[in-house]
């Protein structure tokens, strides 16, 4: 179901099936990995299903008339640039297709060229690019290594890559407000309205699960007693953001076993902030312990999940177990808002692995 009336597919994105293929076996391919993780965000930004449709079953070059029907009915189409898709004469007549139903179909406001989004895969300069995406703005999914200037291209296979995760974010909120404006600006009488599915009010740190269902991320907190204060602060920062947070003072009850309850909440958690400071790193006891279990649930988790986030209290060392993970300075200005950019992105990521965009 459409998320705009009148419109069979919310979003078609185009691409070279070449860009399409699994990174290793087991995989999905990038094209798909992205319409997934579209799917699923831009239901939590919008409260409704989103129709995300690519084509999956023609080979590279292939040119089926059908086609370009599924993607001239769509409101916003997305193009997956790369060296494949500026060398097919097919992707680019997809482009001049929906350009062409774009400009007949809806009021000026959300006319071409503002209902593409060009999704840029390795660098390509403008002139290269087909004339109808040529100037328009990109969403760079690639980073150059300054040292070598190799170019890396962001990707879900690699589940810990923030920052494929933070480019996701920022292309559906653009999306996002994008599709409302189609919507708003589509009549009733123009596109008579369809059937759609609604989901209970989201937020932007839920976790979609199957049927639909909705439930706020749970994030159990590491840390040591000595930094109690600091972390209670933390825990009221996340509730308030919309997170089911685990601290043991709040959740534990009179009379229950903390050495039993404290490993049930680690495994069911969704994840594992480890606030560290020089109490924590220094001290011995249960914190090392709380640590230790952490790492173990993480390990059974797919590779590179973003599971367990370090977080510093204050300037210190990472210990040992942990310095291959990102962490964020809780300290520093802007440091809570990125704890919840990654958070986010974990939300997004379990809505996509327990099916929350079928």
């Amino acid at each position: 179901m459409s998320y705009v009336p009148g419109f069979h597919n919310d979003i078609y994105i185009s691409y070279a099936h070449r860009d399409d293929e699994p990174v290793s076996p087991g995989q999905v391919g990038w094209t798909e990995s992205l319409r997934r993780v579209l799917e699923v965000r831009l239901a939590q930004l919008l409260g409704k299903s989103v129709a995300v449709a690519r084509d999956p079953k023609l080979a590279l070059n292939a040119q089926d008339p059908q086609t370009l029907e599924y993607q001239r009915d769509a409101a916003i189409l997305i193009c997956v640039v790369s060296p494949a898709y500026v060398n097919n004469e097919w992707c680019r007549r997809e482009v001049r297709a929906f350009l062409d139903q774009a400009n007949r179909t809806l009021p000026t406001a959300t006319k071409a060229p503002a209902r593409v989004f060009k999704v840029v895969v390795s660098p390509i300069p403008d002139s290269e690019q087909p004339e109808s995406l040529s100037g328009l703005p990109g969403y760079e999914f690639y980073a150059e290594d300054p040292a070598t200037g190799q170019v890396r291209q962001l990707n879900d296979a690699f589940r810990d890559d923030l920052e494929f995760w933070q480019r996701v974010d920022r292309l559906a909120h653009d999306i996002a407000d994008r599709l409302r404006s189609i919507k708003s600006s589509t009549s009733a009488g123009e596109h008579p309205q369809r059937n759609q599915e609604v989901l209970s009010p989201p937020h932007p740190l839920d976790v979609i699960e199957a049927n639909k269902q909705l439930r706020r991320l749970r994030v159990f907190l590491c840390h040591s007693s000595e930094d109690k204060s600091q972390v209670r602060s933390l825990y009221q920062f996340l509730v308030s953001a919309g997170v089911d947070a685990w601290l043991d003072e709040e959740k534990l009850l009179p009379g229950q076993l903390w050495e039993q309850e404290i490993p049930k909440a680690v495994r069911a958690s969704d994840a594992i902030v480890v606030c560290l400071s020089r109490n924590s790193i220094n001290k011995r006891g249960y914190i090392q312990k709380e640590i230790r279990e952490a790492l173990g649930v993480a390990d059974e988790h797919p590779e590179g999940a973003l599971f367990l986030i370090p977080a510093k209290l204050e300037e210190c060392d990472i210990p040992e177990r942990l310095a291959q993970r990102q962490w964020v300075n809780l300290f520093q200005e802007h440091g809570n808002a990125l704890l919840l950019n990654a958070l986010q992105a974990r939300a997004t990521q379990l809505s996509v692995e327990l099916g929350g965009n079928g």
